[in-house]
């Protein structure tokens, strides 16, 4: 009877070891993960709330409406069956974009020619021609061939267009080193994501080009022009003109990238190659007019549609905002 009461004394015990180790991880797991989730809120809490803001660029009458866009996940791309997918449409893919701010619309001539006719700044050099790399943000380029707009829209609030790609990250660059931010262009994944707004079908507004008057310019309705921006319906982020209009340059993906990539469509594009995962990628022939020799670094003589988007990071932004105060 000893042994078997030792014996039965001994299980309980061993039960009883169990049942408290369980408890124990229990406990521990528990208290771990409402730490986690107290470290989560605060950590969302800590972080800085994005809000639209205006950039007011010191020292010129520039001023940019920038829009915040929450981050997250979506499928961009075009699939193999949708409507009017070119030659440079990308497959389908599944991407993770953090939160940034981009340009309410496109960069008009109001903000983008105060760069242009810059006095102060040094106008690009004949030597920086063969040697890009030499050219930074204290120059201006220099005089585009014929008139700046070439009669395709020339007030304050059209698109400015035909600056290459690298004119168009030199505008960054200066945007930049006046503002303290980090202004750049949009990676195509980011442009894709801010251009859906959420949509899962080619164009922003659904499934059919029926409704593409209601949101952007293109040949159907342009006149053969650029147009104001910010007259056609904007898509659910708050951004006018993402196609159509102008189309706009994004990141190359690497720095050795072959051909810079336009996205979006523009005032002479169809209906079907305005869609959000219409892509275009730079040809030789966008310069055949241009005289000089060499062609020009800054301006593509014979591409009226290349525009510009802005990005700014929110660290950047906050940042500014709170010193301003």
């Amino acid at each position: 009877m000893n042994k078997e009461y030792s014996r039965a004394v001994k299980i309980r015990g061993k039960r009883k070891r169990k049942i408290f180790m369980f408890k124990s991880v229990f406990l521990t797991t528990a208290v771990l993960a409402a730490l986690a989730a107290l470290n989560t809120a605060a950590t969302a809490a800590d972080a800085p709330k994005m809000e639209n803001y205006t950039e007011v660029v010191p020292g010129t009458s520039i001023k940019i409406d920038m829009i915040a866009i929450p981050g997250g996940k979506a499928k961009i791309g075009a699939t193999a069956e949708e409507e009017g997918r070119g030659e440079y449409d990308l497959d389908q893919e599944d991407v993770e974009i953090k939160p940034f701010y981009m340009s309410k619309t496109e960069i008009t001539w109001s903000q983008f020619t105060p760069w242009v006719f810059n006095n102060e700044l040094q106008v690009q050099l004949t030597k920086e021609v063969k040697k890009k790399e030499n050219v930074n943000g204290i120059c201006r380029p220099s005089s585009p061939y014929g008139t700046i707009a070439r009669g395709l829209g020339d007030s304050r609030n059209h698109p400015a267009f035909g600056m290459t790609l690298f004119c168009a990250q030199k505008y960054c660059e200066w945007l930049s080193q006046k503002t303290g931010k980090k202004y750049r262009l949009p990676t195509e994944a980011e442009w894709e994501y801010a251009a859906r707004a959420g949509a899962t079908t080619p164009y922003y507004w659904g499934e059919s080009a029926d409704d593409a008057g209601d949101y952007a310019w293109f040949i159907d309705n342009s006149d053969f022009t650029t147009q104001l921006v910010g007259k056609k319906k904007p898509n659910k982020f708050g951004l006018y003109d993402m196609l159509g209009n102008v189309a706009e340059w994004v990141q190359p993906k690497t720095p050795d990238q072959e051909w810079a990539i336009l996205r979006g469509g523009h005032w002479e594009s169809e209906s079907t190659s305005i869609r959000c995962a219409s892509r275009d990628e730079e040809a030789e022939e966008w310069n055949d007019m241009d005289p000089n020799i060499p062609k020009s670094i800054w301006w593509l003589a014979s591409a009226n549609w290349c525009g510009i988007r802005l990005v700014c990071e929110p660290g950047d932004a906050k940042a500014e905002e709170k010193k301003a105060e």
